[in-house]
């Protein structure tokens, strides 16, 4: 015998009653509503995610690295930006989950030192009065 004549080879007919899982590899004769529900599943479990937490931490160094001085401000901005390139060009995160990230975080970053400021502002000092 051939290695051809013992290899099944796939045709259109018997194609289309393979379907895809979420266990792997397809598998003959699943039905076309497990199908539909198999798209469906990856239509909601993308990697993706909204905003990207890689981007955002990055952020953050970049944020106490400037606070900290000019050389480190500079270095943390390059790894920043080759984290939010890399989450995209890798498949991480798509651009937008990025550019939310790195939006956002500034305003967290002030937001949050306004409120330090206000909550010390309201405890009670030892050389203040009452």
């Amino acid at each position: 015998m051939h290695q051809e004549d013992e290899t099944v080879r796939l045709t259109s007919a018997n194609a289309a009653q393979m379907r895809v899982t979420d266990a792997g590899p397809a598998v003959p004769g699943a039905s076309a509503d497990a199908a539909g529900e198999d798209e469906a599943k990856k239509m909601l479990n993308g990697i993706s995610a909204m905003p990207s937490m890689h981007v955002a931490m990055s952020m953050l160094f970049v944020l106490v690295a400037w606070n900290a001085s000019s050389l480190l401000g500079v270095a943390f901005t390059v790894f920043a930006i080759v984290i939010a390139i890399g989450s995209v060009h890798l498949g991480w995160h798509y651009a937008v989950d990025g550019y939310v990230s790195a939006i956002c975080m500034p305003i967290l970053w002030t937001a949050a030192g306004r409120l330090v400021d206000w909550r010390r502002a309201r405890e009670p000092h030892p050389d203040r009065p009452g």
